[in-house]
């Protein structure tokens, strides 16, 4: 009597995995695989997207603007002290 409860569990026990299994595997059948590689001018233009949405942010707008600006003065002090260096070789 025991043993043939036992058997009844482990019979319902397996036939719950099976069917889960079963249930899982029908779900993922029908999904497609896409390709997580992006070409260099998508990822870029992902990165322009992303720096302009931080630019507009409150907590780091001000910090990428800040930045911006410190990297515009020292192209244009590179651009001075390259005339210069131009104009005392001559």
């Amino acid at each position: 009597m025991v043993i043939d409860k036992l058997k009844k569990r482990s019979t319902r026990a397996v036939l719950v995995m099976l069917t889960s299994v079963a249930v899982i595997s029908m779900n993922s059948c029908g999904k497609k695989v896409e390709s997580t590689q992006k070409t260099a001018e998508q990822a870029n233009s992902e990165r322009e997207a992303s720096l302009e949405k931080a630019k507009q942010s409150v907590v780091f707008g001000d910090q990428l603007k800040a930045m911006d600006k410190a990297r515009a003065m020292a192209d244009e002090a590179a651009k001075v002290a390259a005339e210069r260096m131009k104009k005392a070789d001559q």
